[in-house]
């Protein structure tokens, strides 16, 4: 369950209580495991427990399923479970958290960092390229961040094009935003 408060600008302040999710157990992940086994990508978030989201990422990434993790919110030390991360997606502030620095002088291997109105960068073994945004005029920017990295996994398996996979997830995000309440407003493939 969660409260959203969003302003006039679509910028927003989201309070949740954890309910289900925090009691997800590792006995819980046994059940899924065949699950995610068949899968191409596991995408997760740090709204679970420390050990189920470790767990998950090891036996993803040991099966060679290609694993993204979205750390927010900033509430763990992930630096154990990187390892067993293909992409990392933070947000500005969170990857200053997880790296102790400037978003400038983080090197890391295949990250990208959302950067809100401003777009993202993408870091890669020493590289960083920065993408701009969309511009458009956000009615509500709450679930932007969800949207883009679940758009990202829809098109990691398909190209290795980095440059059209963030192109793609961008303007998911953007159309995300030009509309209200989460859900409702991700957009579809055909827009």
């Amino acid at each position: 369950v969660a409260t959203i408060i969003t302003n006039n600008k679509g910028e927003n302040q989201v309070t949740v209580f954890k309910g289900a999710s925090n009691s997800l157990t590792l006995e819980d992940l046994e059940k899924f495991k065949p699950i995610i086994k068949n899968c191409d990508i596991l995408l997760v978030q740090n709204e679970i427990p420390y050990l189920v989201l470790q767990e998950a990422l090891i036996y993803a990434y040991s099966h060679n399923i290609y694993t993204i993790l979205n750390p927010a919110p900033a509430v763990y030390d992930i630096n154990t479970i990187i390892p067993y991360v293909n992409m990392l997606i933070p947000n500005k502030a969170e990857a200053m958290q997880i790296f102790k620095q400037d978003i400038d002088t983080i090197n890391h291997n295949n990250m990208i960092i959302t950067l809100g109105e401003e777009g993202c960068m993408y870091i890669n073994g020493g590289k960083k390229k920065k993408y701009k945004a969309y511009k458009v005029k956000p009615i509500d920017t709450t679930g932007a961040g969800d949207v883009f990295c679940a758009a990202i996994a829809t098109q990691i398996k398909l190209s290795d094009n980095i440059n059209g996979i963030i192109a793609f997830a961008n303007k998911a995000a953007s159309l995300h935003i030009k509309k209200a309440h989460v859900l409702d407003a991700i957009p579809y493939l055909k827009e």
